[in-house]
């Protein structure tokens, strides 16, 4: 059996346009709104009062009465090349109430989206039959609906007779007067100059998009966040992610640490720039999918945050994320770096380097010197200035022990030593400062 498409008032306009009809008014159409079945082709039903699966809700284009059939009214609606996505299966009308009066099915249609490589303008028309079709209206917003090429064909062929019964009068503007309105200085002072334009008052333009750099007009808004204002702030409390809008915000973590995801760096353009700040300690930052960190000392994939500590990434656009300022930032930095560990060091600013570790000494003869050799955790990229150590435990309080560094080095050095008493073993730190 072939399919039927159908279209039919429901109840509600049934009833709406009735009691239009008996009040002497006119039951006004305003908006036309297409779905896609839930992925069915469905049956019209009069009790209906919403589409099965509305995509789409948008102002009417135009609304006539059928040349062919003076008891049906044409509605159409115009959907532009920039909207779509989605299958045309169902078309609905609604007054100024938003009632659904009028439902319809049509044949299966898909609207593309021009990133889907297809773009096109789609009028979609509803044909349906009324008792009375001056009882119905199209109430509409000229300056926000779309015109079909029909649309506009039919009023230029409308308005052609009126027209050339005014050429007449058009000419009637003389070469002499035509001459002297081109020559005067400035013959439309309400209009800007197309030099060097001086505008008055407060004007107005749109705001770029956040990550705009082409030749568009910048509004104070986008100068605004453009040179380092941030535009808001954003506080998440719970494990989560920083996604791309809060590329120049201030991201605040509080609450209960966990982890935290950054946006792949390949989803903003090259140069965006996250701030975060953590008001509490054991948040940890994480890429996805293990993208690279660069801390421009080394690549890691995640960090942690202390409280009170801040960091700043910039995304290359591609593949990664790198830090640009904050106190996270410090550690990697080469006046700054550090290794907390039993066997460490601490750079500071001033290029001074402390370093300390510790040893385990092997068993040892009564009066007899051993000695260790060891390496410092990092070398000294002059000179060692001093080194200094102490036995931590391992000897008994009655014996007495010589011991000194020998051979030291920028790298490392050897302990000497020696007890009054054998020693089983024992344990020695030692600091070690350098530039």
């Amino acid at each position: 059996m072939s399919t039927k498409y159908t279209a039919l008032l429901t109840q509600v306009g049934a009833a709406r346009l009735a009691n239009a009809i008996a009040q002497g008014k006119q039951l006004a159409i305003t908006r036309m709104g297409v779905g896609d079945g839930g992925g069915i082709l469905p049956t019209p039903d009069p009790s209906q009062t919403a589409l099965l699966n509305e995509k789409r809700r948008a102002a009417i284009n135009s609304l006539s009465i059928d040349p062919t059939n003076a008891n049906q009214i044409i509605v159409e609606q115009v959907i532009p090349e920039n909207e779509g996505g989605f299958w045309l299966r169902e078309i609905g009308l609604y007054d100024e109430d938003d009632n659904l009066i009028a439902v319809a099915n049509c044949p299966e249609t898909y609207k593309p989206q021009l990133q889907e490589g297809s773009g096109r303008v789609q009028t979609v028309r509803m044909i349906l039959a009324v008792s009375q079709v001056d009882a119905v209206s199209l109430k509409i917003d000229p300056a926000v609906v779309l015109a079909s090429r029909q649309y506009v064909d039919d009023k230029a062929l409308s308005s052609q007779t009126y027209t050339n019964t005014k050429v007449t009068e058009v000419k009637s503007y003389t070469d002499t007067g035509l001459a002297a309105h081109i020559a005067a200085v400035n013959p439309h002072k309400q209009y800007a100059p197309i030099e060097s334009p001086v505008f008055t008052g407060n004007p107005t333009a749109p705001t770029p998009p956040l990550f705009d750099a082409d030749s568009s007009i910048a509004t104070t808004a986008f100068v605004h966040s453009a040179i380092g204002n941030l535009s808001g702030v954003r506080q998440i409390t719970s494990a989560g992610n920083i996604v791309v809008d809060d590329a120049g915000r201030f991201v605040v973590l509080d609450g209960t640490p966990g982890e935290i995801f950054l946006p792949s760096a390949f989803t903003v353009p090259a140069g965006t720039t996250l701030h975060i700040s953590s008001r509490q300690s054991g948040w940890v930052i994480r890429s996805p999918s293990n993208q690279p960190i660069d801390t421009t000392y080394s690549i890691i994939t995640s960090f942690r945050m202390g409280q009170a500590e801040n960091v700043v990434l910039v995304s290359n656009g591609i593949n990664s994320w790198t830090m640009a300022g904050g106190v996270v930032q410090m550690r990697y930095a080469e006046s700054l770096r550090c290794l907390s560990a039993t066997n460490g060091y601490q750079v500071l600013p001033s290029g001074v380097i402390f370093q300390w570790g510790m040893l385990a000494m092997s068993p040892s003869v009564a009066n007899v010197y051993k000695t260790q050799s060891f390496a410092f955790p990092i070398a000294f990229p002059n000179a060692l200035f001093s080194i200094s150590g102490a036995i931590r435990t391992g000897i008994s309080a009655e014996a007495f022990v010589n011991s000194s560094f020998e051979g030291a080095s920028n790298v490392g050095a050897t302990w000497y030593y020696s007890s009054g008493l054998p020693v089983s073993g024992c344990i020695i730190s030692y600091l070690a400062v350098g530039f």
